[in-house]
């Protein structure tokens, strides 16, 4: 390890938001920390604010004051006066529209593209507009589907396919199954239409072997959407078939206890929650829309167009008729799935780091 090791993540919203974002930089600075670097964070917050998730003591945090007007302003000011002190050997960006524009040119930066340019063209616009205001800056997509839509908006910037990475020894596969004589499905997510759990639910509907099938939703969002899934069941008679059970803080515990991981959505960057599942040795079934067909694969995980009832029957028929192809896919998901983890990922940020 050379001797300036350190790191800067600026993630201004840790305090504030509990999104995939946010996790994600949780995640990375233990995973540098991991490998030696000494990691420090800079955030947005009030004096209130002093929970953010599982930091350890080797991560140190400083935070911007947080005041309604002008916040953008006041923190480049911490930026600058904290990057003078810190002196970084890279800083890593989630953002570039917070300020981040009126950081120092030459220093060297990592910018991560969380979301594909369909979804936020404006801010890509902003990212076509600023990106040549640093003179070293290397930008990082999370799936195939980020980095083809960034192209055009990012010059002549370095750009490197880096997935996002799962914690492979919380995520892990266990012995203790659902033990109830059926394939237990789970769906883990935020209830939005857009996750397409409402599709599962309705092939099961005219699934003849819908009793030998037990699926459980996991999550919270949209009321609307909520009531509208709540609806579907009772009009499908599906009570004790699904069932919706609300947010937990233990889906690491919950996700290897079940047969098979379902979530059918559209419009993701890059879907975690299956990638957990595939490391607790779950198979998959996803949708065909991006970016699943990346790496989803047939011997651990079903990609399939999500309005095709026919297409769901025949993955739930493989998995019902042969527990052999079960446990195969179930193997095959955890080997696929480690190659997710965190340590290999950040060995690919080190390598652009070097």
């Amino acid at each position: 390890m050379r001797k300036n090791n350190r790191i800067v993540i600026i993630c201004p919203y840790l305090f504030r938001l509990t999104r995939g974002i946010e996790r994600f930089c949780i995640s990375l600075s233990k995973a540098f920390a991991d490998k030696g670097y000494d990691v420090v964070i800079y955030a947005w917050g009030t004096i209130k604010e002093n929970s953010c998730g599982e930091i350890d003591k080797r991560i140190k945090i400083r935070k911007v004051p947080y005041c309604r007007w002008y916040q953008e302003k006041i923190a480049v000011l911490f930026y600058r006066w904290w990057l003078r002190q810190d002196n970084p050997k890279a800083t890593i960006l989630n953002f570039l529209y917070h300020g981040e524009t009126s950081l120092p040119r030459k220093r060297k930066y990592l910018y991560i593209l969380h979301s594909p340019a369909s979804q936020i063209p404006g801010r890509y616009e902003f990212v076509k507009n600023h990106i040549e205001d640093f003179e070293n800056i290397h930008v990082i997509a999370i799936s195939k589907m980020v980095e083809e839509e960034a192209r055009p908006y990012v010059g002549n910037a370095p750009m490197t396919l880096i997935y996002n990475g799962t914690d492979t020894q919380l995520f892990k596969p266990s012995a203790h199954k659902i033990q109830n004589g059926k394939l237990n499905i789970i769906t883990a997510a935020a209830f939005e239409k857009r996750k397409g759990m409402h599709y599962i639910i309705a092939a099961l509907a005219d699934y003849e072997h819908r009793d030998q099938v037990k699926y459980d939703i996991y999550g919270s969002g949209d009321e609307q959407y909520t009531s509208y899934l709540s609806n579907l069941i009772k009009s499908y008679e599906l009570d004790g078939i699904v069932e919706l059970k609300g947010s937990v803080s233990n889906i690491s515990e919950l996700l290897p206890t079940y047969d098979l991981f379902a979530l059918p959505s559209k419009g993701e960057a890059f879907a975690l929650s299956p990638i957990e599942a595939m490391a607790c040795g779950v198979p998959i079934l996803v949708s065909n829309y991006p970016p699943y067909p990346e790496f989803v694969k047939s011997d651990f995980g079903y990609a399939i167009n999500r309005e095709d009832k026919r297409a769901i029957y025949n993955c739930l028929n493989e998995l019902l008729q042969d527990k052999e192809l079960l446990q195969a896919k179930s193997c095959a998901a955890r080997k696929a799935g480690e190659k997710f983890s965190w340590n290999s990922v950040v060995n690919q940020y080190i390598d652009l780091i070097k």
